[in-house]
């Protein structure tokens, strides 16, 4: 009886043991990432049913696993080029950032996205639209406002005109300090650039007064004149590899500059090219000998100015 106990003792513990140790060992390999282990356990008791089901789920922890690590590598080659995305958009937007200090936006962008757009800025000669604006009366008020006055007053001008050529189309060569200079018809051709130059210059005339009111002075207030010549002139980059500027040189250029000099405030003069092209809305004022020119010009102002 007792050697029958035995045999039955030690039948019914392998019965029991090897199949627990066959999954025990499963189930390391499995924690271990071994998705492929498999328990061999001929049983077809519960513990034969606890076998079949582990081999079940390593299976399908295995195809989990294998999706995970490919959606693993997808991610990190979409970070990669994402991040080399990022990079190029960013040099993209300072790119237009600093073209967008002297072109306008719509502009500086098609220049940037251009495969061959720095031949857009490159040298070359052609006739353009210049238009000079210059605060009439500043070399006073900055002797008798203070420092902060004038940059104020500055500041305002520029707000005022920034947006209105802008708008325009314009091409904003540069400001300087109590002035300005701006472009029709380059780095583009402009459809009716005498047309824009004069709006612009009509706006900026209604616009600038009422905004440098605030920072007028008892013996001392600001104005504007304006100047607007058509002609040929040598538009390009001129500078260093450290600053570039998109600037205008030719007899052009220098005739909007005379005639705004000339312009007193409120007013705006053009040129006889520029008024023949702006048809009768457009009166001659006189003739005036301006300096850089031999012979005297004649000088002319719109008729439709508010």
């Amino acid at each position: 009886a007792v050697l029958l106990a035995i045999v039955m003792g030690y039948s019914i513990s392998t019965a029991i043991l090897h199949p627990l140790h066959q999954v025990g060992k499963s189930l390391r390999q499995i924690a271990q990432a071994h998705f492929d282990a498999r328990t061999s356990v001929p049983n077809r008791d519960e513990f034969g049913e606890l076998a079949r089901n582990l081999n079940l789920t390593g299976e399908q922890l295995g195809s989990l696993y294998s999706k995970v690590e490919s959606q693993k590598t997808e991610l990190e080659n979409l970070n990669a080029t994402l991040e080399e995305k990022v990079v190029q958009q960013v040099e993209v937007i300072e790119r237009t950032n600093r073209l967008r200090k002297f072109l306008p936006s719509k502009v500086a962008k098609m220049i940037v996205e251009a495969p061959d757009g720095e031949n857009y800025l490159g040298s070359q000669r052609r006739e353009i639209t210049s238009v000079f604006a210059d605060l009439r009366g500043f070399t006073a008020y900055s002797s008798a406002a203070s420092p902060a006055q004038v940059v104020e007053a500055l500041n305002a001008f520029h707000a005022v005109a920034g947006p209105l050529i802008e708008k325009q189309g314009g091409t904003l060569e540069r400001f300087l300090g109590d002035g300005l200079m701006v472009l029709f018809g380059a780095p583009f051709s402009t459809e009716s650039p005498v047309k824009k130059a004069v709006e612009l210059a009509e706006a900026m005339q209604r616009a600038v007064r009422p905004a440098l009111d605030p920072f007028r002075l008892e013996n001392a207030s600001l104005g504007l004149g304006i100047g607007i010549a058509t002609g040929f002139a040598t538009v390009g980059q001129i500078g260093f590899s450290g600053r570039l500027d998109y600037s205008a040189i030719g007899p052009g250029p220098n005739l909007a500059s005379r005639l705004c000099d000339l312009a007193s405030d409120g007013k705006i003069l053009m040129c006889e090219t520029c008024a023949a092209q702006f048809g009768f809305d457009a009166k001659i004022i006189g003739k005036f000998q301006l300096k850089g020119f031999e012979n005297e010009t004649p000088a002319y102002e719109p008729n439709n100015l508010v």
